[in-house]
């Protein structure tokens, strides 16, 4: 598994990795900040409840484009 913090231009910076979510922990995942788990075949966009709203609604087309790519995705918000 990656996790993916997705910045204000779009990048995607690799923030932890983990095999099976070993390694990857509630704590990691900043409530201001977006981020993208790969999970191999799954995706799951985490969106921190104090993130941008900006920031927010222009990650979802980058979950899109991964679900146009065969990935199974689920958007997550706390």
């Amino acid at each position: 598994n990656k996790l993916f913090r997705v910045t204000e231009t779009m990048e995607m910076q690799l923030h932890a990795t983990g095999g099976t979510g070993v390694g990857l922990r509630r704590e990691d995942l900043l409530s201001e900040n977006v981020y993208l788990l790969d999970c191999g075949d799954e995706v799951y966009l985490w969106m921190g409840k104090r993130s941008p709203a900006d920031l927010r609604r222009d990650a979802i087309p980058v979950a899109n484009n991964l679900l146009a790519k065969g990935y199974a995705a689920r958007l997550v918000s706390f």
